[in-house]
């Protein structure tokens, strides 16, 4: 079992990552924990997990409204047509490019499940996530731990700051 010692210390670590500091560690406990549901009920260690389970999606998808109306203003303002505001922004927020991201900033550095495993450097074995879909809805879900710490228009400068520079980049180079 992962202790609130080490889950600080993650946490901690993920804050120097993102270049955020949290006021409030619930949400941000809740997204990096990657934990299924299923683990948690049936105590099993060795659970194969699904990838539709391996993080809080609930969390996940408030991160990835957040995320998607930032970039929708995003790319507003830098040319008022739709087409191109679509088609930026499902480069940008694709699961490939948010792995990418999530890689880049070390975000998977920081997660972990009950039984004290974590993806530490890079070092991935079949009980953590480690696909795109996986380490994109991390992404996100740390994402809407921002927009829950802080409110809209804090966490709006704030990705506007510190991660769509990085997204549209990644998006560039795809």
């Amino acid at each position: 079992m992962i202790t609130k010692k080490r889950i600080d210390e993650l946490i901690v670590l993920l804050e120097e990552n993102i270049h955020y500091k949290f006021k409030h560690h619930d949400y941000i406990k809740e997204a990096l924990n990657v934990s299924t549901l299923k683990d948690q009920v049936d105590h099993k260690d060795n659970l194969s997990l699904d990838k539709s389970d391996e993080v809080n999606e609930a969390l996940a998808t408030v991160g990835d409204a957040v995320l998607k109306l930032v970039l929708a203003e995003y790319y507003y303002h830098i040319r008022k047509d739709n087409d191109f505001i679509t088609k930026e922004k499902l480069s940008a927020e694709s699961n490939e490019n948010l792995s990418k991201a999530c890689r880049h900033l070390k975000i998977n550095y920081s997660a972990y499940k009950n039984n004290g495993s974590t993806l530490g450097n890079e070092v991935l074995n079949d009980r953590l996530p480690c696909n795109s879909h996986s380490l994109g809805t991390l992404f996100e879900a740390v994402v809407a731990a921002v927009y829950f710490d802080s409110g809209y228009e804090h966490t709006k400068l704030y990705l506007k700051r510190e991660i769509i520079p990085i997204l549209v980049e990644e998006a560039k180079n795809r």
